[in-house]
């Protein structure tokens, strides 16, 4: 059993190749802590996008959660691993955004952000 996000689909933290393959238990390859940060930045900040491979056919995002691909040489960055995720708030910028979850860094949910 996987933590089951409640405000993000699957197919937005995976490419469509591990969908189409996984499908929903596509939620192995993530902490239960990094999908209940991800929940909980939704709530705090409202709308967001990490993939939207889903929905955007002409330029999607398919690498912004779970990578298969290596970008710009790195290797062993955190997204291969099922370990980062790159997201954008549709009603607040990214630095609103650091700011304020480096203000609220005491918040258990906020605690494993990093940058």
């Amino acid at each position: 059993m996987f933590y089951k996000p409640e405000k993000f689909k699957v197919e937005e933290l995976v490419p469509p190749e591990v969908f189409s393959k996984f499908k929903e238990n596509s939620l192995m390859f993530f902490s239960p802590g990094l999908l209940q940060t991800l929940d909980e930045l939704r709530k705090i900040f409202g709308p967001a996008i990490i993939n939207n491979w889903l929905w955007e056919k002409k330029n999607p995002f398919t690498q912004r959660g779970l990578r298969t691909q290596i970008i710009n040489g790195t290797s062993f960055s955190p997204h291969l691993f099922g370990r980062a995720f790159d997201i954008s708030f549709t009603n607040i910028t990214a630095e609103e955004a650091r700011r304020y979850i480096k203000k609220n860094e005491f918040i258990p949910s906020l605690k494993h952000i990093r940058r």
